[in-house]
This record gives C-alpha cells, structure tokens and sequence, in this order.
C-alpha cells in the first residue's frame, strides 16, 4: 500500500512575504512587550536576583531542552519517513524547532502545530501527510499520559492524601482516553466530511459568482487533504506497527525525562 498522495503546489512568493513580515512583527512585538513588562515589574531584588542565578543549571537547562527538541524532531521523523522516503532529519529538526517557538510566542502555544506544518510543507511533505504525523504523535502522547496516570493511581494511592489530586487523575485519565477513542474511531469508521466540504462549496459558489471555480478548487484541495490524511494515517497503523512502536516508547521516554 503506497502512501495517499494528493497535488502540493509550492507557496507563492507573496504568501511567504507575508508570512516572513508577520514572523518579523510577532517577533518585534514579543520583544517590545516582554521589554515593557520586565521594565514596569522590575526591582532591585529581581536584578539582585538575576546575578546570583547559578549558570551552571541554565546551562544544564539548556542541554536538557536541547535533547528535548532532538527527541521530538527523531520521533518525527521516524513516522514522516515512512510516507516519503529520503526526507533529511534536518529537516525534522528545523520543524521541531519552529514547533518550539511558535508555542512560545503564540497565546496557549496555539502557534506551535501551524509552524510545524508550514516547515514540513516547505521541505515537500503536504499538509495531509503532516497532519497524519501530527496525529499519531499525538496518539502516542494520550497513550503515554495514560499509562502514567494508571500507575500513578494503582501504585501510589496509599501515598496520595489529597482527594482534589485522585479526582484530578482519573478526571485527566478519562478525558486522555475519551481523546484517544475519538481519533480512533475517526480513523477507523469511513467520513464523510469531504462529501460535506464539497456540497458546501457548491452551494457557496452560487452566490460566489465570478470566483465560483476558485471555491470549488479550493474545497477540493481541502477534501483530497482530508482524505490523504485519513489514508497515511492507516497506512502507518497497518503496515509500520514497528515504527508506531518505536514512537511511543521514545515519546515515554520523552516525558519520562
């Protein structure tokens, strides 16, 4: 079974104008801000502070991110290598690396998923295929956070004292596993969501007038990328168990340090 493979034009030069600009001012604004927000809530005690840090723990800090990232952009890579092959980790890394500063900038690191698509589809990866590696990694995760919960639970029980903390696992527990059914079960069970799309864009483009053929272009596109990453999606379920495998045993070890 090959993998799901669907048109990926290159970004017009316009868009990637518009969108270096953008990064140039989200850049300069966050600068600007956190400036402001040290110089109004500064004191003697926090410069006093920020001198007698210990470097050497900014240092280890440092290293640890950096294994962190590189953690991040290796289990990457193992699932995106596998819908293209010849992909360069590099360029795993450089995504990871975007994912990282887009969470940091962007309110609730909602940024953090869009610039890590927007790497991947510079390098030749479609936003389907990216999607679909998104989603697994995001599976590997729920399943990790579960299994540290479960253990939690059944090992250190006695030791818990507060009824707020027990609440709060086996709350988190069944929201991980309530996520983890339903992307299962939109995988599993055929959508119908590009026949919806579609239906909607024709009858949007009534009204749409002379960009008539741009709405239905544009809806189909959306629905050949939903469709591709349903189909890579199962593609690596199916056939790269191994691969599969190997990701959630790094994304443990991934949160476990």
């Amino acid at each position: 079974m090959e993998p799901v493979q669907c048109e990926t034009e290159s970004l017009p030069q316009a868009l990637r104008e518009r969108f270096r600009r953008g990064a140039k001012y989200l850049l300069i604004f966050t600068g600007t801000g956190l400036a402001i927000l040290f110089y109004a809530t500064c004191t003697q005690e926090t410069v006093a502070a920020l001198f007698e840090l210990d470097y050497r723990y900014l240092i280890l800090a440092a290293v640890l991110q950096g294994l962190d990232i590189g953690a991040g952009a290796w289990r990457n890579h193992i699932l995106v290598r596998k819908l293209k092959s010849r992909i360069p980790p590099w360029l795993c890394l450089r995504a990871q690396l975007a994912n990282e500063c887009g969470s940091a900038f962007t309110p609730g690191q909602s940024g953090g998923g869009l610039a890590w698509v927007y790497i991947m589809y510079r390098g030749g990866i479609s936003p389907g295929s990216a999607a679909a590696v998104s989603v697994l990694v995001f599976l590997s995760t729920l399943v990790t956070f579960e299994a540290f919960t479960a253990t939690s639970l059944f090992a250190l029980s006695d030791q818990m004292t507060s009824t707020t903390l027990v609440y709060g696992l086996r709350f988190g527990f069944v929201v991980c596993s309530a996520l983890f059914l339903s992307v299962l079960t939109s995988l599993c069970v055929p959508s119908h969501t590009g026949r919806a799309i579609r239906r909607g864009a024709r009858l949007l483009s009534r009204w749409a007038g002379s960009r008539a053929a741009s709405v239905n272009k544009a809806a189909e596109r959306v629905a050949q990328a939903i469709q591709q990453f349903q189909g890579n999606c199962l593609l690596i379920l199916k056939h790269h168990r191994l691969a599969v495998a190997q990701v959630f045993v790094l994304t443990s070890l991934y949160y476990f340090g």
